[in-house]
């Protein structure tokens, strides 16, 4: 299913590009492929998607960019965020990137500085219906190769993901330097976000129907 999935994406993506040089609009045009998650098929006995975990199958996804005018080609080891699409869409646009935002420019060079990737796992009610396991919060910390992970059901993990990217060896210790850091950067970050308050709002008929017609509401 998969390997159809992937083979119907390329012909749709070389039917688009092909057009876009048919219009004299390719080399111009700023290209963003990604997903919004990955997949779980068993690991850890976990399947499916959708805020059952924060381990690499799940979060670790595709971005390729293409820059207008660019013939540049190269591969990024370092950890980026679907929320740097926001501020580098706008940058390549020339348009002023709010300072508050949470993501940075991947045009731009990192001047160095330490860079921080942060995933969070809510389970939805359908989760909770399934199974205890699921009625806890999972958060992810990612500092260059390391990943330090963080369940509200007080398990911790700390793996390398240079040396095991699937995952498989626990490394945390609570005297552990490297664990100590990680647990204490994600409390740190944990302390700038503000608590959830919902804010009352309503969707007009056409949304609705959007939704309803998406398989989200009855």
């Amino acid at each position: 299913q998969y390997d159809g999935g992937i083979a119907h994406l390329d012909f749709h993506l070389e039917n688009l590009f092909h057009r876009l040089k048919e219009l004299g609009l390719y080399q111009n045009s700023l290209i963003i492929i990604t997903s919004d998650h990955g997949e779980a098929f068993g690991d850890r006995n976990l399947c499916n998607h959708g805020g059952i975990s924060v381990y690499q199958d799940l979060v670790h996804i595709p971005l390729l960019i293409r820059y207008p005018q660019s013939g540049r080609k190269e591969v990024a080891d370092e950890p980026v965020s679907l929320v740097d699409i926001m501020p580098t869409v706008l940058d390549v646009l020339g348009m002023e990137v709010p300072k508050d935002l949470d993501g940075r420019s991947l045009q731009k060079p990192d001047s160095g500085r330490s860079r921080l990737v942060i995933s969070e796992c809510f389970p939805g009610k359908r989760l909770l219906s399934w199974h205890p396991r699921f009625r806890r919060v999972e958060r992810a910390l990612v500092a260059g190769s390391w990943k330090f992970i963080h369940s509200t059901a007080g398990k911790r993990e700390l793996y390398d993901l240079s040396k095991d990217p699937d995952e498989t060896r626990n490394l945390y210790t609570a005297d552990d330097g490297a664990s100590k850091d990680l647990e204490a950067r994600l409390n740190q970050w944990l302390q700038t976000v503000p608590p959830e308050t919902p804010a009352p709002f309503k969707l007009n008929k056409e949304a609705l129907e959007r939704l309803r017609s998406l398989g989200y509401i009855q």
